[in-house]
């Protein structure tokens, strides 16, 4: 720009933005000591092993920062990854108390004292060129593995604690998106949850399926069907406990299988992501989005809880679009709990709409009383 001109720059003229007002989560006014926590294992000794995810940061080479602690019943510090200078530690319990720490981003698996001490160091460079995720105990003394970069591009390694190689999942088996989380069963299958087909299912040594749970390709909340689930573990009456989580459930299904039943849980769920069984009938459960793990009893009373937010109410869950009918006066498509809301002032009401919504994305106003929705997992335009 010439020197003496009146022009204004778009820099110049950009008007800066104040939050008049707000609906929903409260920010947060204080450190809480938790923030997406993706596992939780209760040991022997009554202390709770909790992995959780901090950040993913887009760059070469990619970091995955996460962090692995461990606490006791009185939510006293006993472990933390970031004490010994680990930024991407990822861990599960094994053997008697101990820790297997899997740094995503260096292709290693340390092994720990239950004091937190590094025994032993396991490169895994020549096991897979895929990004490491999690690891996990199995009921062979051996670990399970799991790399992937995107989704159908998987390995899945079981290694013993020397290191050395004993099974990998064979090149040909392309019928699994994302395992978000894998079990050996003693019947020497694997028990797996496929985040990024909606299903959970059974494979052999060889990949081929042998049973299956859900609607591959097709997420929803009816019966049948599940959305996005992270985890499925055995119980030991030797049914499933099955993490719905974009549904926001915990299910327990029979040994014979049929439709899973939702577990009781008094303080409700925001995107959970595991769930074991525990001693007495107790479930431990890592609601990742109220950053806090907790453990109910069958009755979904609550025993024990390690994190949480400070908010009383959160009544929206991924909110994608917002539609102004007047002053004070909003629709809303309050996408992650399947519904449209009408915010008039400080009064919030569900819109009523035939037949049911999953995941809308987009509501619209439509003449003086019409409404157009984007039902967007059920594959339609609702007016």
């Amino acid at each position: 720009m010439p020197l003496g001109s009146d022009s204004i720059t778009d820099a110049q003229a950009t008007s800066s933005w104040t939050v008049v007002r707000q609906w929903g989560l409260v920010p947060r006014s204080s450190i809480q000591p938790l923030q997406f926590p993706t596992r939780a294992f209760r040991a022997p000794d009554g202390t709770t092993l909790i992995a959780e995810e901090l950040g993913i940061h887009k760059q070469v080479p990619f970091r995955f920062e996460c962090r692995t602690i461990r606490v006791n019943k009185q939510g006293e510090l006993m472990f933390d990854s970031t004490d010994l200078g680990i930024d991407d530690g990822f861990g599960c319990l094994i053997g008697d108390n101990r820790i297997a720490l899997l740094r995503r981003t260096h292709w290693e698996l340390l092994l720990l004292s239950e004091l937190g001490e590094i025994e032993r160091r396991l490169p895994l460079e020549r096991v897979s060129k895929r990004i490491p995720r999690y690891v996990c105990w199995t009921h062979q003394g051996t670990l399970l593995v799991v790399f992937f970069n995107r989704s159908f591009e998987i390995d899945i390694a079981e290694l013993d604690c020397n290191g050395r190689l004993l099974w990998f999942l064979p090149a040909s088996s392309t019928k699994i998106g994302i395992p978000a989380s894998v079990q050996l069963l003693a019947s020497d299958r694997l028990l797996l949850a496929d985040s990024f087909r909606h299903i959970i299912l059974e494979i052999d040594r060889d990949g081929q399926p042998h049973w299956q749970h859900g609607q591959a390709g097709s997420p929803g909340d009816t019966e049948g069907r599940l959305s996005s689930p992270n985890s499925v573990e055995t119980t030991g009456s030797g049914g499933r406990l099955i993490v719905d989580t974009r549904n926001h459930l915990v299910l327990t299904q029979s040994a014979a299988g049929g439709l899973p039943m939702a577990h009781p849980c008094e303080s409700g769920l925001c995107d959970p992501t595991y769930a074991t069984g525990l001693a007495h009938g107790h479930t431990l459960i890592c609601d990742t989005g109220h950053a806090r793990v907790l453990e109910v009893d069958a009755q979904g009373r609550l025993v024990w809880q390690y994190g949480g937010r400070p908010v009383l109410d959160r009544p929206f869950s991924y909110p994608r679009s917002i539609d102004i009918l007047g002053p004070n006066d909003f629709l809303v498509a309050d996408t992650g709990k399947n519904r449209v809301l009408r915010l008039q002032g400080d009064q919030i009401s569900s819109v009523q709409t035939p037949g049911g919504l999953f995941w809308p994305r987009c509501c619209r106003r439509v003449g003086h009383d019409g409404l157009l929705i984007a039902d967007a997992r059920n594959g339609r335009i609702v007016e």
